[in-house]
């Protein structure tokens, strides 16, 4: 964030309006989802609860620059969550060893095939499913400002309840 305000540009930049929301709806919203949850196995309510929050606060951006909503995004999240770290994790590693020896780097690389396709099959197969998505040709830009009013005044509301109990 604090880069943002050195170089005012970023605050355009898609890819950062979509990263700052999402890490603010886990912050924020995660909590609220979390307790509507606490009957779901742990493991399960953690993946859901960070996935809704993300989302929640990112979906209006996507459909207004993008012009499309995801139904199944909940569910992809949810089959994929695993094996990010594994791809993020290898890929980091891979550029490491390749400063060192190419060819470690090389086959580490490879190792992070495996995570990467299957996080690319299930999404592209969950893609394919009838009513993944609708487009949305011109998502209004007062819909996203009355979507992110309401959502500042929901979370604050229940902040201040949360407060006074």
């Amino acid at each position: 964030f604090a880069v943002s305000l050195i170089h005012l540009g970023f605050f355009t930049f898609i890819g950062w309006q979509l990263s700052c929301l999402a890490t603010a709806g886990i912050f924020w919203l995660e909590p609220l989802i979390s307790i509507k949850l606490s009957k779901l196995p742990t493991s399960l309510a953690d993946r859901i609860s960070v996935s809704l929050s993300a989302q929640a606060l990112t979906w209006p951006i996507i459909a207004y620059n993008f012009g499309i909503f995801s139904i199944i995004s909940l569910p992809a999240n949810i089959l994929v969550e695993w094996a990010v770290p594994w791809i993020m994790g290898l890929g980091a590693l891979s550029l490491i060893a390749f400063q060192v020896w190419s060819f470690l780097g090389q086959v580490i690389s490879w190792l992070a095939w495996v995570p990467l396709t299957y996080f690319v099959i299930v999404v592209k197969d969950l893609a394919k499913l009838p009513l993944a998505s609708f487009n949305w040709t011109t998502f209004p830009l007062g819909l996203v400002v009355i979507y992110y009013t309401g959502m500042f005044f929901g979370v604050w509301l229940w902040s201040r309840r949360q407060a006074s109990s």
